[in-house]
């Protein structure tokens, strides 16, 4: 599902206007991302709960040339029991520039 088709859904389900919507979505995204900046965890009943985890840096190789390589630290968005869409996960990423770590119990 597209963003534009989720608004779509979104506007039709609570009788808004796609502008509406649109900004409702955004409000969404924008409030989780902030969340998740600040270090708060973010829960909601049947979608997901959504936390941050900061990576240590460290060294690895270069697959192609065998070198050692230093990778930087970096936070990481942990999803626990989520059912979501790809809009919003890759909202997630665009913010954080990071990547995501599913985990199933």
């Amino acid at each position: 599902m597209s963003k534009q088709e989720l608004v779509e859904k979104m506007a039709e389900k609570a009788g808004l206007t796609k502008a509406d919507a649109a900004r409702a979505l955004d409000a969404f995204t924008e409030s989780v991302t902030e969340a998740l900046k600040a270090g708060d965890k973010v829960s909601l009943v049947g979608f997901g709960t959504y936390a941050t985890s900061e990576r240590p840096a460290r060294e690895g190789r270069n697959p192609r040339t065998g070198e050692t390589v230093k990778i930087a630290a970096r936070t990481a968005i942990i999803i626990i029991n989520f059912i979501t869409n790809d809009v919003f996960i890759y909202y997630l990423l665009s913010k954080f520039n990071i990547y995501i770590k599913n985990i199933h119990p």
